[in-house]
């Protein structure tokens, strides 16, 4: 009972914020095979449930280069893993670097993006 009202509490001071249907959190879409078009702000991850291998999505510095990420653990290094959350807001684990390019630095958690120095 004590819980219930407390959680209620919580609620009442501090209420959820909607996320506008634009917002620029990074979301997971699970497709079959890799896209032709890889559109801002998704983490495509490529295969079948339980079977993906690769993640793909556009860099978020703005560069407009396609990122793909090693998904198989088992295979060649290094390997991510991608955990869609609540409202498919992706999480990729590690973070990613990248060597070429941009030489972007950053990391994908709960949809947002966290730049590294």
């Amino acid at each position: 009972m004590m819980k219930c009202l407390l959680q209620r509490l919580f609620r009442w001071l501090w209420p959820a914020k909607a996320e506008p249907e634009n917002s620029n959190l990074f979301r997971v879409r699970r497709v079959d095979d890799e896209p032709k078009t890889i559109e801002d702000r998704l983490v495509y991850v490529v295969g079948e449930p339980g079977h993906e291998w690769e993640a793909v999505l556009r860099c978020p510095c703005g560069c407009g280069d396609v990122i793909k990420l090693n998904l198989l653990r088992f295979e060649k290094r290094p390997t991510w893993h991608v955990v869609a959350n609540p409202g498919n807001k992706a999480t990729l684990i590690p973070s990613v670097w990248r060597k070429t390019g941009c030489l972007s630095h950053f990391i994908v958690s709960w949809g947002e993006i966290r730049w590294c120095p």
